[in-house]
């Protein structure tokens, strides 16, 4: 691992309108420190500028430019990009790019003896996004330096990285693409942690890519387990093996506590519905024991006695591993950073146990059956507060975990059992297992797949975009 980015959107100097002016003496001297310790730890460091959303392309814009990258080099920087992702107007003209990165190429980049490289990020980034009859890439292709590297992420803005997709691109630009991995970034499903192991990309495509850097969470600690794991596989393509690498990683970040953390992450790896339709596997050793567990039962009652033997004892280890991990002297930071996630997962665990016990009773009857589905929606309701509490950020709020699999089956469990019992006894029991009484059914794709949340007596979509919203009220 030896590049690292910089280039958050959130910082004024970095973007529109003031990417024009230097850095104050303060924020000069804070991202001098930070360059003097990438050096130290052999990390080459590239600052990036984000110019294209108000850039004017004239000789005033481009002296301006050429002037901030000399005031970025007096603070020791060596590496240079200029993103122009995410942005629309005058700016996204592939012509005008291609002349902008040259001239500082050969301004300041080729001038300058110590320059390590130039990164351009393209407004199609993507292969979704690239106009199947539009000249952009190819023109970037033809246009640009040699030298000058082509950022890409796949064929979706979250995609794996495959062979036929790296060679999409790579005809196109005329040279093997800098991948720029957008995993396990959760800006758009900020509610999970995205903690399993690292998989889907290409092990044959190493001479097909001039970097491959990864975009992580806003949460740096959990994000570790991720980052192990692509610095394995950028070590060696070959011979990556992504369920031993996270196993690695683990151990690594919690030496003391790896047993309890690999059960936690081991239920905390998918990211949920989400409007970009990227998963990952969940839940993975204890899937068949949930499917066959509750198949059997949906079907006329029966019990695979193995399977709720090896779920009990999971929802007993997530249990002791939430109680564990929260307790911990160890790696403070990481379980600081997911400490709502401990809470949930917690009751998730208790929850189960009691659907469990549900199970066993319903067939059983009398009152004990009513008191353990009592508890089971109290604790429906303590996960509703965690997911209501925590982590309230504007876009995808809450706290969610075992969302794939774990969840959806105790739910199913609780809602069989429930409507068995009444139907049985001649009882009203509430057999709703959601502790958020909203749903969303939508013929719009991109509504359908968007995450439902609810606030007090108001419900709404997760937004795909800054400022979009679907709200309804009861």
């Amino acid at each position: 691992m030896n590049t690292y980015i910089y280039g958050p959107k959130d910082d004024p100097y970095h973007s529109a309108p003031n990417w024009r002016l230097p850095y104050p003496d303060k924020e000069a001297a804070q991202l001098q420190e930070l360059v003097a310790v990438a050096n130290e730890n052999e990390v080459d460091f590239v600052w990036a500028i984000h110019p294209g959303q108000d850039i004017k392309w004239n000789k005033e814009d481009r002296d301006l430019l050429l002037a901030k990258f000399e005031k970025m080099y007096q603070l020791g920087v060596r590496s240079f990009a200029v993103f122009f992702d995410d942005i629309s107007g005058e700016g996204t003209n592939p012509q005008k790019q291609a002349e902008l990165l040259n001239y500082i190429d050969e301004k300041f980049a080729q001038v300058k003896p110590d320059i390590n490289q130039l990164v351009m990020c393209p407004t199609e980034y993507n292969k979704s996004w690239s106009n199947p009859n539009g000249n952009y890439l190819t023109t970037l292709g033809d246009k640009l330096n040699p030298s000058i590297q082509i950022m890409w992420t796949g064929d979706r803005v979250i995609s794996d990285i495959t062979r036929d997709g790296i060679s999409w691109i790579n005809e196109r630009i005329k040279r093997p693409a800098y991948i720029w991995w957008n995993f396990p970034v959760s800006d758009y499903v900020r509610d999970h942690l995205l903690m399993g192991p690292v998989y889907g990309n290409g092990l044959d495509i190493k001479d097909d890519m001039s970097a491959f850097v990864s975009n992580p969470m806003e949460r740096a600690e959990a994000s570790k387990i991720a980052l192990y794991s692509v610095a394995d596989y950028a070590w060696n393509l070959e011979k990556y093996d992504s369920n031993v690498s996270w196993k690695r990683a683990i151990r690594d970040l919690m030496p003391n506590h790896a047993a309890y953390l690999e059960t936690f992450a081991a239920h905390n790896s998918d990211l949920g519905e989400n409007g970009h339709g990227f998963r990952r596997d969940e839940s993975v050793a204890l899937q068949p024991a949930l499917k066959s567990l509750l198949a059997a039962y949906e079907k006329n009652g029966g019990m695979d006695e193995a399977a709720y033997k090896q779920v009990a004892e999971e929802c007993d280890k997530i249990i002791v591993a939430a109680d564990r991990l929260l307790a911990s002297k160890e790696s403070r930071e990481l379980i600081e950073e997911i400490k709502p996630w401990l809470m949930q997962f917690k009751l998730i665990g208790e929850y189960g146990r009691e659907v469990l016990k549900m199970v066993r009773l319903q067939k059983q009857g009398g009152q004990e059956f009513v008191a353990v589905h009592d508890h089971a929606q109290a604790l429906q309701t303590l996960m509703y507060e965690v997911d209501a509490t925590y982590n309230q950020n504007p876009y995808q709020p809450g706290v969610k975990g075992g969302s794939k699999y774990l969840l959806p089956t105790f739910n199913s469990l609780f809602e069989t059992s429930t409507q068995r019992y009444n139907k049985a006894a001649g009882t009203t029991l509430d057999s709703r297992a959601v502790y958020m009484p909203y749903t969303l059914s939508s013929n719009v794709k991109q509504l359908a797949l968007l995450p439902m949340r609810q606030k007090g007596k108001g419900g709404n979509v997760s937004p795909s975009k800054r400022g979009d919203y679907l709200a309804g009220r009861r």
